[in-house]
């Protein structure tokens, strides 16, 4: 998702080198192999992750607003309907994100989702 998405749209809007990046410390989030991109493509200081000099306080509401607010407010909106698909789960979130938030917020999917044909609320 980083390769293929994340860093080629920031290169094209030419925000690589002004923007910072965080991220959670979900494991999949701070593997080596995630650890070794990022620093190809970020410097140290612009990286705020568990696993970089710029550590973010995780159980901070004020400074973690889309942990402690915004998934919490889309899964009520995106899971009111049964969801089968994958395909489904993402539609939804991004017509709950284009309808109910003031400015566009692309979500990145995560191959850490259970790779499964039904969701359920």
């Amino acid at each position: 998702m980083l390769e293929n998405f994340v860093v080629p749209q920031m290169q094209q809007q030419q925000c690589l080198d002004s923007i910072i990046f965080m991220q959670d410390g979900a494991p999949p989030h701070i593997g080596i192999c995630v650890q070794q991109f990022l620093r190809q493509h970020f410097i140290n200081d612009i990286i705020i992750s568990r696993t970089f000099p710029s550590t973010w306080p995780s159980r901070s509401p004020d400074l973690n607003p889309c942990d402690f607010w915004l998934w919490g407010y889309l899964i009520n909106l995106v899971h009111r309907r049964r969801l089968v698909t994958l395909a489904d789960l993402e539609k939804n979130y991004l017509s709950a994100c284009e309808k109910h938030l003031s400015r566009p917020i692309t979500i990145l999917s995560s191959t850490s989702w259970p790779q499964t044909s039904e969701f359920t609320s």
